[in-house]
């Protein structure tokens, strides 16, 4: 019977693994969906994921945001997490992990882990912790079960040591077969710590693959829409600089029709479709200046997200038994896209400079009432830390807010 069942989302499957392993070290028997694998095509999945927890002495939950958007952790595991608990609160814990800093949990009020004690605080929160600091969060787990009830170590020592039993058995059987003499006590026991060396590594090595694998897919794919957005921008730059040439050219024209000082009917129409086609080039203009303003801002997110993404390639990479798998030539390539797309973001970024004058979410929210657009900027200024400032748009009528942001 398993001591203790993990529940965390699949985006969370690295740290989840690290945990695992830890706990397997401190001889606690762990189930995880990430470790215990299901094979594919199983028709019963969320009923093995449902009697680990039934057979479980307890949970562990790793609490971010992904975990509470998680339509399967929130439909499946949790309601059966609690009626187990609910049943037997004497012999089952639940330990929720935090897993991230800032998390809105007023955003998930039915959620029942929303009001409960953690093990860590949000400072110690798992993701972005050096190693030595998150062995020290993986220690504070450890002492919470062994505080709810010794008797689950002392039941996963009693399990660990029938293990080791059978182990010396299959040892002393393949000894015997191959030969009739007595092996040492020392020998056997170091064939034992050898093929338990072995299989550490073995769980190790196949949850860092899958944790690689997973990680490569997402970092090309950022490199990819990295490489679309950069070329996107380009784009908009270009139509930029010949919509400010034309306007350049058009005003040089009605300057000199003016000259002209004719009272002529054909020669005021002439004006005023020009000074008609200037008030369009404007509109083009700022449209395209709002169009790349909220475009960079989409680079600027991306590059973080990429950045972050190599760093985690980077650490798996470091691990010793990553050598077998990591395929290090597509990674340099990689690496060569995400510097080439961002040298060419940063050199013309360098002197490029105007001002957005409206610039509201990408120009596109609007609201009858300024009551109605006072209330959402409130909300916005909290959750991007900036200062808006509401106007009455002349093209539609309608409200907007918007900051004034000068890029360099």
């Amino acid at each position: 019977m398993s001591v203790c069942f993990i529940s965390s989302s699949s985006a969370d499957h690295f740290i989840s693994r690290n945990l695992c392993y830890f706990l397997n070290q401190k001889k606690i028997n762990v189930w995880a969906s990430n470790i215990n694998t299901i094979k594919p095509g199983t028709d019963n999945y969320s009923e093995i994921i449902k009697d680990n927890i039934d057979k479980a002495s307890g949970s562990i939950l790793l609490v971010s945001k992904d975990y509470m958007e998680s339509e399967f952790i929130i439909k499946h595991e949790l309601p059966k997490i609690f009626e187990k608990r609910a049943r037997d609160p004497e012999n089952y814990f639940v330990f929720p992990v935090l897993m991230e800093r800032e998390i809105d949990f007023s955003s998930y009020p039915k959620i029942d882990t929303v009001n409960m004690q953690y093990v860590n605080s949000p400072t110690n929160a798992l993701k972005g912790l050096e190693m030595a600091t998150a062995d020290s969060v993986f220690e504070s787990i450890y002492k919470v079960i062994e505080n709810f009830s010794p008797q689950l170590i002392q039941k996963s020592n009693k399990i660990d040591k029938k293990k080791d039993r059978d182990l010396k058995k299959l040892i002393e059987t393949q000894s015997a077969q191959k030969s009739q003499k007595k092996v040492s006590q020392k020998k056997l026991n170091e064939s034992t710590k050898l093929l338990q060396k072995q299989y550490n590594n073995f769980l190790v090595k196949e949850g860092l693959e899958k944790e690689y694998h997973l990680a490569l897919r997402k970092t090309e794919r950022s490199v990819n829409l990295l490489e679309n957005t950069v070329t996107e921008w380009l784009d908009i730059l270009n139509n930029l600089k010949d919509a400010s040439e034309s306007k350049q050219y058009l005003e040089k024209e009605i300057l000199q029709t003016k000259e002209t000082q004719s009272k002529n009917e054909s020669q005021k129409i002439f004006q005023r479709d020009l000074q008609a086609v200037i008030y369009q080039t404007n509109r083009t203009i700022k449209k395209l200046k709002s169009n790349a303003i909220y475009t960079m801002a989409n680079i600027d997110k991306l590059l973080t997200k990429t950045e972050f993404e190599f760093k985690t390639l980077k650490q798996i990479e470091s691990h010793k038994l990553s050598e077998s798998f990591f395929n290090y030539s597509k990674f340099s390539k990689l690496q060569k896209r995400f510097s080439k797309f961002n040298q060419i973001y940063q050199e013309k970024n360098r002197w490029i400079s105007f001002e957005s004058e409206i610039f509201c979410l990408g120009n596109k929210t609007s609201y009858k009432t300024r009551l109605a657009a006072e209330r959402e900027m409130s909300y916005i200024e909290k959750e991007y830390n900036a200062k808006f400032n509401i106007y009455r748009c002349t093209d539609c009528n309608k409200w907007h807010f918007s900051r004034k942001k000068i890029l360099n």
